[in-house]
């Protein structure tokens, strides 16, 4: 095996990989998004809540209390607590049929029914949408209408407690002023309760869990771009340059398979590392990711080991699909049928202790998840790698193996792929 030939490979690999556009985005591009949208959806920075929107229904259930169905819809969309990052989009419905089917499709939240009661007052019925993907939204929902309506009853009791005050202090000589006055008094406190809502940034302890967060995030996206660009990409690379005849031109100088094997390694291992630094440019210091290790460390050097055996092991497994799957397109299927089960199931989307059980006894097996625990639990949450030694060592080990066995497949049957290509 001579170094200038496997140098030549090494060059005109990056050549072509940076003459095509659509590799380009895939390997760059795409997984500064996808992290973008990670951090933006799971760990958003302080003060980066929205407000709230809900639609509510107001149906009068007779014309009796159609007025004060106006009046209600009007008083929820006020905003009444300022305090809440709440938007109500309150309307009046005519019919509860429609409102109730309207609620059940999810085109509202709420349906409020508002019926006479007796003795001149009022029942006001509250049906929630139950069995969302968010319950905490329903919680919302219903916690805030109850509070509306109990605040509307107290001021109607309120109400009704003033004006028998003041009329029966009336009948007593001197006894008007200071029955207004407190009746005042009472108003004041309801109207103002002295209870105010202070959003608070998050401490230390807040700020540290976030930035473990988006560290995490961003390893998982680099391991998921090596998937991606290996198994993936290498897949249906190996199999197009046999198919389209660009192996057995090769074949046909003096280079040997070994060689142009060798070549191929060096370059995806070296473009694959070269993607995952703008991610990790991205994660750890623009979005502020935790780093628990010092970057020039024995730790260091270790995780950054890992990671490579990780590029090794989605690059071999994507030599050997391309090896026999002759055709790009079975290929590629193949290598996405490995690859998104793996993500799913292994660790990558959500945390190993958050799957259920039977993906998590995968994801303990799984050599791309072992890998990608060690390197996150080690170095985002710098806890030690004695307690990760042996399922990484065994990772490590199939993975080498998983490389060697490609290279000597490769160099059996590359010959061949091309003669049948010609």
């Amino acid at each position: 095996m001579k170094a200038g030939k496997v140098a030549a490979v090494v060059v005109r690999s990056v050549k072509l990989f940076l003459r095509d556009k659509s590799t380009l985005f895939w390997s760059f591009a795409f997984p500064l998004m996808l992290l973008s949208f990670y951090v933006f959806l799971f760990a958003p920075g302080a003060g980066q809540g929205r407000a709230v929107s809900i639609n509510v229904a107001v149906v009068p259930g007779s014309e009796a209390v159609a007025a004060y169905a106006e009046e209600t819809a009007k008083y929820l969309k006020a905003p009444w607590n300022a305090s809440l990052k709440l938007s109500v989009n309150a309307t009046v419905w005519g019919n509860l049929s429609s409102a109730m089917n309207a609620l059940k499709k999810g085109y509202l939240d709420a349906v409020v029914l508002v019926e006479p009661g007796s003795g001149g007052t009022l029942n006001v019925t509250v049906y929630v949408l139950r069995g969302t993907p968010d319950p905490s939204r329903e919680e919302l929902v219903a916690a805030y209408l109850y509070s509306f309506f109990y605040q509307v009853a107290h001021f109607e009791a309120l109400g009704e407690l003033s004006r028998f005050v003041n009329a029966t202090a009336s009948r007593v000589p001197g006894l008007a002023p200071a029955a207004a006055e407190v009746v005042e008094r009472a108003w004041r406190a309801a109207l103002n309760p002295g209870v105010r809502v202070v959003g608070v940034v998050p401490g230390e302890e807040g700020a540290q869990l976030r930035s473990r967060v988006v560290g995490w995030l961003t390893l998982s996206v680099v391991f998921m771009s090596f998937m991606f660009e290996g198994v993936v990409g290498g897949a249906a690379a190996v199999a197009s340059e046999a198919k389209r005849g660009f192996l057995r031109r090769l074949l046909s100088t003096k280079l040997t398979p070994s060689e142009y094997f060798a070549g191929l390694a060096i370059s995806w291992l070296a473009l694959m590392a070269a993607s995952a630094v703008p991610t990790c440019l991205l994660g750890f210091v623009a979005y502020g990711g935790s780093l628990a290790v010092k970057i020039l460390s024995a730790e260091a050097l270790f995780l950054l080991l890992l990671v490579l055996v990780a590029g090794l092991l989605a690059f071999s497994a994507g030599l050997l699909i391309g090896l026999f799957f002759k055709s790009p397109e079975s290929a590629s299927v193949v290598a996405n049928i490995i690859v998104w089960p793996t993500m799913a199931a292994g660790g990558f989307w959500l945390p190993k202790w958050m799957l259920p059980d039977p993906l998590r006894a995968f994801a303990e097996v799984n050599p791309f998840s072992i890998l990608f625990s060690a390197t996150s639990e080690v170095a985002v949450f710098g806890r030690s790698i004695s307690g990760y030694l042996l399922p990484t060592v065994a990772a490590v080990l199939l993975s080498l193996a998983l490389f060697a066995v490609a290279a000597v497949l490769y160099a059996r049957l590359a010959p061949r792929l091309a003669e049948e290509a010609a």
